[in-house]
């Protein structure tokens, strides 16, 4: 500790020296050296921040490699499952079938066969019947016209006989 005498003393020699008191920043060695550790400290959580996040990147950049490795593979396996899919529907039906149901397939085949055939001959039965009702109906109307005439010609010749009686009498 420093009584009054001292800090006078002290106060004394500044004032006669070049430098000037108000130039001069007076720090205990104890304040320089905490200023100095904790300038430290912050250098290394600093520099541990900046390895931290290194680490973190890689580690993110590692798990979005991952990922796409991952994906690239999940699309492989389906495109091979593709693959084996259309292999598979190319090949169906030249497998050998067991009797039964060889017989089954024939079966069901000659059912749709007969089954066609037959709505062939109604769709045939039915428009030959059409042109036959249209071929009927157009020599009834020719009929009937003829007739007509047949009968117009009569009723004439009935009035122009009855004309000449009544002129005659």
């Amino acid at each position: 500790m420093k009584d009054a005498i001292d800090k006078r003393n002290e106060k004394e020699k500044i004032a006669r020296s070049i430098i000037k008191r108000w130039n001069v920043i007076y720090i205990t060695k104890e304040e320089l050296d905490k200023r100095r550790q904790e300038e430290e400290r912050m250098k290394q959580n600093q520099e541990e921040r900046e390895k931290a996040d290194e680490v973190l990147k890689r580690l993110e950049n590692e798990a979005k490699e991952d990922e796409c490795k991952k994906a690239e593979e999940m699309q492989a396996i389906l495109a091979q499952q593709e693959i084996e899919g259309h292999k598979n529907a190319d090949t169906y039906g030249t497998t050998p079938m067991d009797g039964v149901t060889q017989e089954k397939v024939e079966a069901i085949l000659n059912d749709k066969e007969r089954m066609l055939q037959q709505i062939i001959q109604d769709t045939e039965m039915a428009s030959a019947q059409q042109e036959m009702e249209e071929n009927v109906g157009e020599e009834l109307t020719e009929d009937n016209t003829t007739a007509e005439e047949k009968d117009a010609e009569e009723v004439s010749e009935v009035v122009e006989e009855s004309e000449e009686e009544g002129a005659s009498a």
